[in-house]
């Protein structure tokens, strides 16, 4: 090999090594690989590494500098919802139960910077329900529902705030 080729070489591995070391590269990289597993699906959140909504929000934050901020000042969102929009880039709904809120973001272009807020809006009645399903919990059927009917709230704590005891 001539002084060329081994100068090449070792370009190349050298930005092969910066790009896998590149944290934002790996959370893109990571999030268009399970992004199939998300499409049109809900998931929890939570805060357990293992939690596949979890590890997709921090997928997204790696990748999207937007949501990293949104979520500073949001908290983690109780669920999830992506899908792909018409122009097959993705989008993502994210679910403040507590305060009956949903944020919609989506992609312009497939550049990290691209991903806009196109809505803010209260959970319908189907959105609870699958909330309360993804809970666990029975909630009765549409037709079947009471004036007196309590939507599930999960309570949310301030970062790095020792849980409080309520009094009923």
């Amino acid at each position: 090999m001539d002084k060329k080729g081994i100068f090449q070489a070792v370009l190349f591995a050298g930005a092969v090594v910066s790009l896998v070391g590149c944290a934002a590269w790996r959370a893109g990289f990571m999030e268009g690989y399970t992004s199939w597993q998300a499409q049109n699906n809900y998931f929890l959140v939570g805060t357990n590494s293992t939690n596949f909504g979890y590890r997709q929000m921090r997928y997204l934050q790696g990748y999207h500098p937007t949501i990293v901020g949104f979520v500073e000042g949001h908290g983690l969102p109780d669920f999830i919802y992506a899908y792909k929009t018409e122009k097959g880039y993705g989008g993502f709904r994210f679910y403040y139960a507590n305060i009956d809120t949903v944020y919609v973001f989506e992609e312009r272009n497939n550049r990290a910077n691209s991903i806009v807020q196109k809505e803010e809006r209260r959970l319908t009645d189907n959105e609870w329900r699958t909330y309360a399903h993804l809970m666990g919990r029975e909630v009765p059927p549409p037709a079947e529902r009471t004036n007196r009917f309590v939507r599930p709230v999960t309570p949310r704590m301030a970062l790095n705030q020792p849980m409080q005891p309520t009094s009923r």
